[in-house]
C-alpha cells in the first residue's frame, strides 16, 4: 500500500528524490552526457515541472494570456529548464527555487499581456463616458461616497507605481527573496480593479500567496515601496498642479 498523500500539500509530486536528479543533472558534462542528461530529465524531472507549472497557473489565475493555458504551461517548463543549471543547494530547497522562478516568468507576460489588453480596450473599446460610468461603479463598490477625480487619481497613481517597482526592482532589493516580493506586490497592483481589498491584512495574506514568503519580509519590503510611493504620489500631484494652473501663474 502506497504512503498517503498529506491532506492539503502541493508538493507531492516534487520529492526530495526530485531535488536528487536535479542535482545530478547539473552534475553531468552539457556536451559529453547528453543522452543521460536527457533520460534523467524526462524520466524524473519532467513530471514535477509540468505540474508544477500546471499548479502557478491555476493557483495564482495567470489567465491574461492569448493561448491556451496549456500552451503556457509548456512555456513555463521551458523556462524552468532554462534555469536549472542555476540551481544549487545553497539556493534553498528546489521547490521553493523552481516555484519562484515558474512564477516570476508567469507575472511578467501575464502583467505585460494585461497592460495590453486594458491599453486596447481603452483606445477601441470604450467612449470615455462608458470608462467614466464603468470606473464609478468600481468607485461604488470600494466607497459609496466616492469622488470621481479621485478614483482616477488613485488608478493613476497605482499604475504609475507598478511601473516604477517593475523598472527598479533591481536597483531597490539586492536579494531574490525581496524580488520576489516586489514581483507579487506588481501583480496585485496591476489587478487592483478587480481584486477588492478591504483590511491591510487581506493585503499580506495575498502578497504571501503569491510570493511564498514570510511576512516578517513582507513587512520590510512594504516599507520601501510605501517610501516610493509616497515621491511618486508628491511628483504627481505636483504635475497636476502645474497643468490646472497653466502657464499663467
Amino acid at each position: 500500500m502506497g504512503r498517503k498523500r498529506k491532506k492539503g500539500s502541493s508538493r507531492y509530486y516534487f520529492t526530495q528524490e526530485t531535488e536528487d536528479s536535479i542535482i545530478k543533472y547539473n552534475a553531468l558534462d552539457p556536451e559529453k552526457d547528453i543522452d543521460q542528461r536527457s533520460m534523467i530529465f524526462e524520466k524524473e524531472i519532467y513530471k514535477a515541472f509540468n505540474k508544477m507549472a500546471e499548479n502557478l497557473i491555476h493557483t495564482f489565475k495567470f489567465y491574461y494570456f492569448d493561448i491556451p493555458s496549456v500552451e503556457v504551461q509548456k512555456d513555463v517548463v521551458a523556462f524552468m529548464c532554462e534555469k536549472i543549471g542555476k540551481f544549487t543547494q545553497e539556493k534553498g530547497k528546489a521547490f521553493s527555487y523552481f516555484s519562484i522562478v515558474g512564477k516570476n516568468y508567469l507575472i511578467y507576460h501575464n502583467n505585460r499581456n494585461y497592460k495590453r489588453r486594458k491599453k486596447h480596450q481603452s483606445t477601441s473599446g470604450y467612449s470615455a463616458a462608458k470608462q467614466n460610468y464603468i470606473d464609478g461603479e468600481i468607485a461604488i463598490k470600494l466607497n459609496k461616497n466616492y469622488d470621481l477625480d479621485v478614483l482616477n487619481d488613485y488608478n493613476t497613481l497605482i499604475e504609475r507605481l507598478a511601473d516604477f517597482i517593475e523598472k527598479n526592482v533591481d536597483k531597490m532589493f539586492n536579494k531574490d527573496r525581496d524580488r520576489n516580493i516586489c514581483q507579487a506586490v506588481v501583480q496585485i497592483l496591476c489587478r487592483h480593479k478587480d481584486i477588492n481589498i478591504v483590511h491591510k491584512k487581506a493585503l499580506y495574506v495575498l502578497i504571501r500567496e503569491y510570493s511564498g514568503e514570510k511576512t516578517i519580509y513582507i513587512t520590510k519590503v512594504l516599507k520601501r515601496i510605501g517610501v516610493e510611493y509616497e515621491e511618486i504620489k508628491k511628483q504627481y500631484y505636483t504635475e497636476k498642479s502645474d497643468m490646472v494652473a497653466g502657464p499663467y501663474q
